[in-house]
């Protein structure tokens, strides 16, 4: 974990100071975010991590595969992160926004991390689900 925080550092503090050289607005969110990583305990996962092995989850345990999401073409799956997103704020929207039956809904009244974990891979379900269609 702490080579692959490294790693990421580094690759943010590449693209702040060549990509975005010109761009101060840029630099200053790449630098917002380094600085972030940087103030993790050690063998913290990031998020991009928890949630890559959640979508991994979703596919090998609960069945969630490619072909299934392709079904779901008209953003369920994005509403469904954002219900998962919405949980804390307003359950009783969260529950009436789900696109799914309820009893999918798995979200967490006590791991608000684990709501946006999930949220972040129906995310990614949804972002790869429309870059198989271009």
């Amino acid at each position: 974990m702490k080579e692959k925080l490294k790693k990421l550092i580094e690759i943010y503090k590449d693209r702040a100071e060549n990509e975005y050289s010109s761009d101060a607005r840029q630099q200053a969110i790449f630098y917002a975010v380094i600085s972030d990583l940087e103030a993790l305990p050690l063998g913290t996962k990031i998020g991009v991590e928890l949630i890559t092995e959640e979508r991994t989850r979703q596919i090998e345990e609960e069945g969630w595969t490619p072909s299934h999401d392709d079904n779901h073409d008209n953003g369920e799956l994005a509403a469904a992160a954002g219900c998962y997103a919405l949980w804390t704020w307003s359950q009783t929207d969260a529950i009436r926004l789900f696109p799914f039956d309820e009893e999918w809904l798995k979200a967490s009244d006590e791991d608000i991390v684990r709501n946006l974990i999930k949220a972040g891979a129906l995310i990614a379900a949804e972002i790869d689900r429309l870059n198989r269609l271009k």
